[in-house]
């Protein structure tokens, strides 16, 4: 499931009304899951990039949306320099890049998820799938030992190539999983 936030600057006096949204396929349409408040003073950035995975698609427009709304909370932001406001967005876009990433955390429990289903890891396997999975997030494993991996993974695991492949695009494998 993907999820998708937004924030709304102009909904309350003070603070910002952050809105989280599903995809729901039966309405086909996205719906608000999440209402969260954030006050102007007391929020921190850091809520803003407890993200679930994007899509290659969504990366760049989260990024600017954070981006944005860090700019429109900071105080004083129009008597920065145009060189400091240029450093301090491309930082912002930056920070948020850097955290939309499908960390080892969310690998492990997506795993975990798929795991429990004996038609897609039968039980006789779940060791195997354990142990290759792993071994995929092994800082210490060359390119050739993971495609080798890969290939395992797509003959022991058939049903699960196409969740393989999401987690080996270059887009997500880019990123260090171990954090």
């Amino acid at each position: 499931m993907v999820l998708l936030p937004d924030g709304d600057h102009s909904y309350f006096r003070e603070g910002t009304l952050l809105t989280t949204c599903a995809f729901n396929s039966v309405l086909m349409a996205w719906v608000p899951v999440l209402y969260t408040w954030a006050a102007g003073d007391k929020f921190n950035s850091k809520f803003l990039l407890n993200v679930f995975d994007f899509s290659s698609s969504q990366h760049s427009a989260y990024a600017e949306e954070y981006a944005a709304t860090l700019r429109d909370l900071m105080p004083n932001w129009s008597t920065l320099v145009s060189s400091a406001q240029q450093a301090q967005y491309q930082a912002w876009l930056d920070e948020a890049s850097n955290h939309q990433v499908s960390c080892e955390t969310h690998f492990y429990r997506s795993g975990t998820r798929l795991r429990k289903d004996p038609n897609l890891v039968p039980p006789a396997e779940q060791d195997h799938f354990d142990n290759l999975q792993r071994q995929m997030v092994s800082n210490e494993i060359t390119e050739a030992q993971f495609n080798n991996l890969i290939s395992s993974f797509h003959h022991s695991f058939k049903p699960l190539r196409t969740w393989i492949n999401w987690w080996t695009r270059p887009v997500i494998a880019s990123y260090d999983l171990s954090g």
